[in-house]
């Protein structure tokens, strides 16, 4: 469950005639989950030498699994100023938002600042990176974003215009798994009436053979 104020619920996100949702949730704004946690380390200073580095190419795409280890520390990476994270964070790749790089650090680190740090608040870390991983999610981010070379998303962008892509996105979801269903039970309904078909016509040729 997702816990908000009624305040933040009146200027929220779809209803739920919309979309209903099972018993004990709600609608919420990524705000009041999450917050974006942007704690500067310059270079020079005592975290900057020990902390390890994680750029955008250290996250794997849709998975968020992270490709280097923790232990290992190189001065001269990362040389401008970079966020702050640890294992309560989740680092949301705001760059290039379509290679959905969501990553859940279990270590204290410095990253690069295409890299937000976002602290859940009040929801659990892993749920809500799911959600920031699911695509109706990166086609919203990707509406939102900026420049067209090296597109940014906005994630600071007006929380009912993340609300209705993600409801339009999440519906154009549910009627090609819809559609995908109907196609399905169509072809067991030919398949079963093709079955029946077929053992009448075995049954009719076996009695002309007694």
């Amino acid at each position: 469950m997702i816990a908000t104020t009624d305040a933040a619920m009146a200027t929220a996100v779809p209803s739920s005639d919309d979309w209903p949702l099972p018993p004990g949730w709600r609608w919420a704004r990524l705000g009041t989950v999450c917050m974006q946690d942007r704690q500067t380390i310059v270079p020079g200073s005592d975290l900057y030498t020990t902390r390890p580095y994680l750029s955008l190419e250290h996250v794997e795409s849709n998975t968020g699994r992270i490709l280097r280890e923790p232990a290992e520390v190189i001065a001269d990476e990362g040389q401008s100023t970079t966020f702050a994270f640890d294992s309560r964070h989740i680092l949301y790749g705001k760059l290039r938002p379509y290679l959905n790089k969501v990553a859940l650090p279990d270590f204290a680190g410095r990253c690069t600042t295409e890299l937000i740090p976002l602290l859940p608040q009040g929801t659990d870390r892993e749920f809500l990176a799911w959600i920031l991983r699911r695509q109706e999610t990166v086609e919203t981010a990707m509406h939102e974003k900026t420049g067209s070379r090296m597109p940014r998303t906005d994630i600071s962008a007006s929380p009912r215009s993340w609300a209705s892509r993600w409801r339009r996105s999440s519906g154009r979801g549910r009627r090609r798994r819809r559609s995908l269903r109907q196609r399905g039970n169509c072809r067991r309904r030919i398949f079963s009436k093709h079955s029946r078909a077929t053992r009448r016509i075995s049954g009719r040729s076996d009695a002309s053979n007694l």
